[in-house]
């Protein structure tokens, strides 16, 4: 969950969590807005399991281009 120019931007991964807890997304929710600082997660998994999304956004985006041709992409500055 990010916060730009005062609108809250949410993944996939936000709804996810927020399914499993209403709670979790109102924690990320404050740390979005700057109401609490972000947590320190030092886990190599977590980190592994983000790689790989990232990698699997890319090929699905590679795949769209070459299925549908025109797609349409937003540039995140993060």
């Amino acid at each position: 969950m990010l916060s730009r120019s005062g609108r809250l931007l949410l993944s996939p991964s936000d709804l996810n969590d927020y399914v499993e807890c209403e709670h979790r997304t109102t924690l990320a929710r404050e740390v979005a807005l700057g109401k609490r600082p972000k947590p320190h997660l030092s886990d190599e998994g977590a980190k592994l399991l983000a790689e790989k999304g990232m990698q699997h956004e890319s090929d699905y985006l590679i795949r769209m281009h070459g299925e549908r041709g025109k797609v349409v992409e937003i540039a995140m500055d993060d």
